[in-house]
């Protein structure tokens, strides 16, 4: 009871893959997008989270600097 296909009905599917396809490549790109703006507000924290380090390490290597040069005058007085 099954009639064999004709050239419409294979244009039908036809129409039908190709916008399943445009979909699907849409949603691929709308993906692709949204997955580039968050890799980007994830960078930008890691940067903010190195700032923050670099410049805690820079206020820790000031005050070693100073505990040297303290420690040198008080060799120099024990001499």
């Amino acid at each position: 009871d099954r009639k064999k296909a004709d050239k419409s009905d294979v244009r039908r599917l036809e129409r039908k893959v190709d916008r399943g396809f445009r979909e699907i490549r849409q949603e691929i790109k709308d993906t692709a997008e949204e997955t580039r703006r968050h890799f980007d507000a994830v960078v930008e924290s890691f940067h903010d989270d190195f700032r923050l380090f670099a410049d805690a390490i820079a206020r820790h290597t000031e005050r070693l600097d100073q505990h040297d040069i303290r420690i040198g005058r008080l060799e120099r007085r024990a001499e």
